[in-house]
């Protein structure tokens, strides 16, 4: 018997097989060039067993035969787990592709691109989705597709949404100034606490184009009625929430603005969030859309600026704000590139007149160099992680005189 893990890495990366920071440096055009082809794009995790017979064919050509498609790519994620990326392919292609396996000592996990899912979850679903236990020599290869899960997680969404709506929740947490620490708006967010799996964040949550727009109704509703609360204590304070995917372009401004109305809420005091893969190639009716809110008052936002950012359209799209996500933002502290990078983000928006917003800032030192290149604004897990409405008034009711923002909401007088 010979160990898999040995065998692999005397061979190293020079015969065909890439390492994981390639993998991770090609799903993000993969990601980018499915949603705008709207073609699928599957990632199939492997893990191959502790041993296997000195008479198996050799392992490197075995699998590298898996990625003969010239835009497949198999790289080592390290030990004795691999990664299959797959453009173009289903899951269901991906299992047969498998079959070639043979008698290989292998467990797969197979997870197929969501619609505006990021690299990380598609990561993470994968290897959700690879069985349990490790394979240690059957002879054939067991698999887990992740697209299944969706399909059952589809069915529960619906009956949720018919008989116990309760299970999606609401959170907030505080945008802050980055110069004074006052909150200037609360930052929605959701999620749907299944009844078996636990909590769900949005990306994990299977939305067909009804369910978004029937989610998307739901949490706007419950956010605009919790920002009408909480600006009982803080009047200015305003309401940021990104729809789910595909909401926005399916003549949902009329129901947005009529929620506003509803509520109480100004439509002023609320903003929209568009996440950047969406406005690459903007649809007609999306732009349309976000048109009719801007004239009623509701501001537009694109957010996670920093994967696929249109520059040569940002002075054409309905927009009042950038929000720069922590993929673009968080390597700041100690890289001087990429500081060059965001100072010239934030100086294009600036001279757009767009207001400058990083999301998801975890470090005191993040939101100074931020501070430093002219983002006034941040969210993040620095200040507060998302807190239901009850908590949230709580808190802004202790306000500190010396720092009300801050100590309202749990956060640092100064980030």
């Amino acid at each position: 018997m010979r160990s898999w893990g040995r065998s692999w890495s005397r061979r190293g990366t020079g015969d065909g097989v890439a390492d994981r920071e390639t993998l991770l440096a090609a799903l993000t055009p993969a990601l980018i060039s499915a949603g705008l082809g709207g073609t699928p794009l599957t990632l199939v995790r492997l893990e191959v067993g502790v041993t296997v017979p000195e008479e198996t064919p050799d392992l490197t050509a075995r699998l590298l035969a898996l990625a003969a498609d010239p835009a497949a790519l198999l790289a080592r994620l390290g030990g004795e787990e691999f990664a299959l990326l797959l453009p173009g392919r289903t899951d269901g292609e991906a299992v047969a592709l498998l079959d070639r396996l043979g008698d290989l000592p292998v467990t797969a996990g197979i997870a197929q691109l969501v619609p505006g899912e990021d690299r990380a979850t598609l990561l993470r679903r994968a290897r959700a989705a690879r069985p349990g236990d490790v394979a240690t020599g059957r002879p054939t290869p067991r698999v887990g597709v992740a697209d299944l899960e969706r399909t059952r997680l589809a069915a529960d969404l619906a009956r949720t949404l018919r008989g116990a709506p309760e299970q999606i929740e609401v959170r907030h947490r505080p945008v802050v100034d980055l110069h004074d620490g006052r909150v200037l708006a609360v930052e929605a967010s959701w999620h749907w606490e299944h009844p078996t799996r636990g909590a769900l964040a949005p990306a994990e949550v299977p939305l067909t184009v009804e369910a978004a727009v029937e989610v998307g109704h739901l949490v706007l509703g419950r956010a605009c009625a919790d920002v009408v609360r909480l600006r009982a204590v803080t009047p200015d304070l305003h309401l940021h929430l990104t729809l789910p995917p595909g909401h926005l372009g399916t003549g949902a401004s009329g129901a947005v603005l009529d929620t506003c109305e509803a509520t109480g809420l100004p439509p002023h005091a609320l903003l929209l969030g568009v996440p950047e893969t969406t406005l690459v190639r903007p649809r007609p009716a999306l732009l349309e859309e976000l048109g009719r809110l801007r004239e009623a008052g509701v501001r537009i936002a694109i957010t996670d600026v920093g994967t696929a950012t249109p520059l040569g359209a940002l002075d054409a799209l309905p927009l009042d704000e950038l929000h720069l996500g922590p993929a673009l933002t968080a390597p700041v502290v100690g890289s001087g590139h990429r500081v060059e990078v965001v100072r010239a983000v934030v100086e294009l928006g600036t001279a757009l007149g767009l207001t400058l917003l990083a999301t998801g800032v975890d470090s005191a030192p993040r939101a100074a160099v931020l501070r430093a290149l002219g983002c006034g604004r941040a969210a993040g897990d620095l200040f507060a992680h998302p807190e239901p409405v009850v908590t949230v008034l709580q808190r802004l009711a202790l306000e500190d005189s010396r720092s009300p923002a801050a100590a309202a909401l749990g956060g640092p007088s100064r980030p």
